[in-house]
């Protein structure tokens, strides 16, 4: 049998199981890495919603964007690297909060 983070290794396996468990979706957000060109670009996921938010490993929302920014994903709050969110569903920590 397969490990469960084996099962949701792609950030469209977490999109579904999301989706399917809790009914909202992600986004996703790929910035390059500015030192070394051979590794793999940073993914931050985010909730594609204004009223969810998810949380860091210590179960704390992550930090808001300034109010002038005008981002509303993600409860404008920065979005969560894509291993925290895997880590977080695998040792059953609280994934996101509605504001």
């Amino acid at each position: 049998m397969k490990n469960f983070t084996e099962i949701l290794q792609t950030f469209d396996d977490l999109n579904d199981h999301i989706r399917a468990n809790y009914g909202f979706s992600l986004y996703l957000r790929e910035e390059p890495t500015l030192m070394n060109k051979s590794k793999k670009p940073s993914q931050w996921v985010g909730a594609a919603s204004p009223n969810i938010v998810l949380l860091r490993k210590s179960g704390y929302p992550p930090t808001k964007y300034p109010k002038c920014y005008g981002i509303i994903n993600n409860g404008g709050y920065r979005p969560i690297s894509i291993s925290t969110l895997r880590s977080n569903i695998e040792k059953g920590r609280p994934l996101f909060i509605k504001i």
